[in-house]
């Protein structure tokens, strides 16, 4: 006659760490929380340009209110949009940005935000050797503009959504240098940032889901089965041996009765 098992505290020990294992996942794969928003757009804080790789030209940078003079870096890399830069050179002025803790992704729509201030210009950018141009429309939002004789309360916030299937980029593929171009002034660059949706995943989610999956297998068995718990290195009595998610725990199963 076939014998039945019961099931001791391990099995409630493995089922409280897979729900665990589930419930960090959920939070590391979840879209991350809004840091900025700009044109009606949630920016996660890892969207943005991250560093000024090279620039040619005169630009003037100026921090809203009463910030003063700022460097060129300042104006255009993070999410604030209230800092910008104006190229004074007539012949024209251009600057390279990298994104180095993220990339630009080429998703569905709109890859890559390229943030404006003031009159609509038409300026290029260019992207692994393709240069296609763009103006910027008004968002509808201002910010604050520098406290400067001559200068408006606010400039308006403008904004170019561009999809990386104009510089022929491949879907999936990821973009990490941005050049922009003034072909019109003054050209006044601001925030450039990866649209929601193309920020690649951190490391830790996917080890997180490498965790995860050998405890799918163990709950599985410990679920048709039912073990009680031993002491030692992890082993069925029946030969069979499981790593149960990084702990060493033996596992035995007690006929009942």
């Amino acid at each position: 006659m076939r014998k039945k098992f019961r099931m001791n505290g391990t099995s409630s020990f493995l089922k409280h760490h897979f729900y665990l294992c589930l419930g960090v996942i959920g939070i590391s794969t979840a879209s991350p929380a809004a840091a900025v928003t700009l044109g009606a757009i949630d920016f996660a804080d890892t969207a943005f340009a991250d560093s000024l790789e090279a620039a040619s030209g005169t630009f003037i940078a100026l921090a809203a209110g009463d910030g003063g003079s700022i460097d060129l870096a300042t104006a255009v890399l993070g999410g604030d949009a209230s800092d910008s830069a104006f190229c004074t050179t007539p012949a024209g002025c251009s600057f390279s940005v990298a994104f180095t803790d993220n990339a630009v992704v080429n998703l569905a729509g709109p890859d890559l935000a390229v943030f404006e201030l003031g009159t609509p210009q038409t300026f290029g950018v260019e992207i692994s050797g393709v240069v296609q141009n763009f103006l910027a429309t008004d968002t509808g939002e201002d910010v604050l503009a520098p406290n400067l004789p001559g200068f408006p309360d606010t400039f308006d916030l403008l904004v170019a959504l561009i999809d990386l299937d104009d510089f022929g980029i491949a879907e999936g593929v990821e973009v990490t240098s941005v050049r922009l171009l003034s072909l019109e002034n003054p050209f006044d660059p601001t925030v450039i940032a990866a649209v929601p949706g193309g920020v690649v995943p951190e490391p830790a989610v996917l080890l997180l889901w490498m965790t995860l999956i050998p405890a799918l297998f163990v709950l599985a068995h410990l679920s048709h089965q039912g073990v009680s718990r031993g002491r030692g290195d992890a082993r069925l009595q029946n030969g069979l041996v499981i790593g149960a998610i990084g702990w060493p725990i033996r596992f035995r199963l007690r006929p009942k009765g």
